[in-house]
């Protein structure tokens, strides 16, 4: 174990034994909360409920306190999340911020995603100096002003469905790619392809050729009509000729794999079955009764008596 292991380790014991007591946290919360959130909380029904958390790298972390409770007056919950720091940490935002987003994925795991729960983020912090990292988002991106706006307002929407056409075209080269996602959800390119195969051409006027196979290759993967690719200008046709023999290749390769995958499997059980009704055969030799060789070797008695 790390020296600041060591260190830290009895600072958070005695944070969990301490502030895990529901008069310790009643008392600390009521101290420190705003008093319109303190009175929220239905003190009543206020329950440890201590979570692990898996990190983006598959470490795994225990919280240190978590109590969960019911807003007075309501069915939804509100959790109070304190962990307790000896050291600043500049990134402590960040880990709330995964941390809570696992705990509303626990939460909508045990209690349905009806309504999402309140989560008060706190750090007990008693380090040597006072502590100067960022508490707020704001803090963490000095050079984006806009970040409440940007960040923190929920998130763009962009809804194909509703989007018209004659908007998209407004996207320039992006525009391609998005017609065909929202044709794509039909899985049929037959009625759209005469009336839209312009904007291809004039994207393999302008040499964009990787990004044509990419738009022909997501027609081809999911629209099962035969009679798509007949319905392409030659140019477009030709790039996806050179697909659909690229598919055919991959198919070809992927079914050999699979067949020698399979030959191994069948070979392995079919040497196997012939060691077993060797040893039977061995065994019968040597005058042990059927019954027996059934019972060691797994094999039927018509296998057996077929040795005899």
């Amino acid at each position: 174990m790390e020296k600041k292991d060591k260190e830290r380790r009895p600072h958070d014991k005695f944070f969990k034994q301490t502030f895990s007591r529901k008069e310790v946290i009643l008392s600390f919360l009521k101290a420190r909360l705003p008093e319109e959130i303190f009175n929220q909380i239905d003190q009543d029904n206020l329950l440890l409920t201590n979570r692990e958390f898996v990190s983006v790298t598959g470490k795994s972390r225990s919280s240190d306190c978590i109590f969960k409770a019911l807003i007075k007056g309501t069915q939804h919950y509100i959790y109070l999340h304190v962990e307790h720091q000896s050291e600043e940490d500049p990134l402590m935002l960040v880990r709330f911020l995964e941390y809570n987003a696992q705990l509303i994925r626990q939460h909508i795991s045990e209690h349905g995603n009806t309504s999402l729960p309140a989560i008060v983020n706190i750090c007990l912090y008693n380090g040597n100096k006072p502590y100067k990292g960022p508490t707020n988002f704001h803090d963490l991106f000095p050079h984006l002003k806009q970040v409440e706006r940007y960040m923190f307002q929920g998130f763009h929407l962009v809804d194909l469905h509703v989007t018209t056409n004659e908007e998209l075209l407004n996207w320039q080269q992006a525009a391609g790619a998005a017609m065909v996602l929202k044709q794509g959800i039909h899985r049929d390119f037959c009625e759209w392809l005469p009336t839209h195969q312009d904007i291809l051409l004039n994207l393999e006027k302008k040499g964009y050729i990787p990004y044509i196979s990419n738009v022909l290759w997501y027609m081809l993967s999911i629209d099962d009509h035969i009679n798509a690719v007949e319905l392409l200008d030659p140019k477009l046709r030709k790039i996806a000729m050179s697909l659909a023999e690229r598919f055919r290749q991959e198919g070809e390769q992927r079914g050999r794999q699979e067949g020698e995958k399979k030959g191994r499997q069948e070979g392995i059980q079919i040497g196997e079955e012939k060691g077993k009704l060797e040893v039977a055969k061995s065994m019968l030799l040597k005058g042990y009764p059927i019954e027996d060789i059934i019972f060691l070797t797994g094999l039927s008695r018509s296998q057996i008596q077929g040795l005899l």
